[in-house]
């Protein structure tokens, strides 16, 4: 976003990979917000919210906050806010006739992108993080009366009897009831696996 400043304000543009000094940070900022021709968005909302991301970057790590883990939440409000900002580029300076502009940001904007996906009726997961268990309630948030080969041939474990000892344990701890031959999810474990990355 501070390159986009110092193009706004018609200056030569720091290179990627070059870092922008502390002090020619805030000259930057300051500029910005108290630019006469600077749009009325840009000069109140996404200087402040630069301002606010940077203290992201420098300030709210497990350190910084003794010992809390914020990452998951910290990541989701910089990335927000950090395509928010281009969303009000594109909108106020891009020149775009008003449907190529409103593509441009639709495109921008997207954020959420399926942990589980449906491809001609045959359903994958996404995500390559996860475990074998988080694997099995994303799966049965889609089909809720899946069986042991189904759900086998659709996680990353390979080994059929650890597989299945993981299923009882889940069976066991109420993320799921298992019935011969279908499994299904329990209510609290339907909440919990929709959540955001499980």
């Amino acid at each position: 976003m501070l390159r986009i400043f110092q193009h706004l304000l018609g200056e030569a543009i720091t290179p990627f990979g070059t870092d922008i000094s502390a002090n020619l940070k805030r000259r930057i900022l300051n500029a910005v917000q108290s630019h006469p021709n600077a749009d009325e968005h840009i000069r109140q909302k996404t200087v402040a919210l630069t301002r606010l991301l940077l203290d992201f970057r420098n300030n709210r790590d497990v350190a910084h906050l003794g010992g809390f883990n914020a990452s998951s939440m910290d990541s989701l409000f910089v990335m927000t806010s950090a395509t928010w900002m281009l969303c009000e580029v594109v909108r106020v300076y891009g020149g775009y006739p008003m449907a190529q502009a409103q593509e441009i940001v639709d495109g921008l904007s997207i954020k959420d992108y399926p942990v589980i996906f449906e491809r001609d009726g045959e359903l994958f997961i996404a995500r390559h993080d996860l475990k074998a268990e988080k694997e099995v309630l994303v799966l049965l948030t889609r089909n809720d009366r899946a069986d042991f080969s189904f759900l086998f041939s659709k996680t990353k474990d390979r080994n059929k009897s650890r597989f299945e000892s993981k299923l009882e344990e889940m069976a066991e701890a109420k993320l799921m009831v298992k019935k011969v031959p279908t499994t299904s999810l329990c209510p609290g474990a339907q909440r919990r696996s929709l959540k955001k990355g499980c």
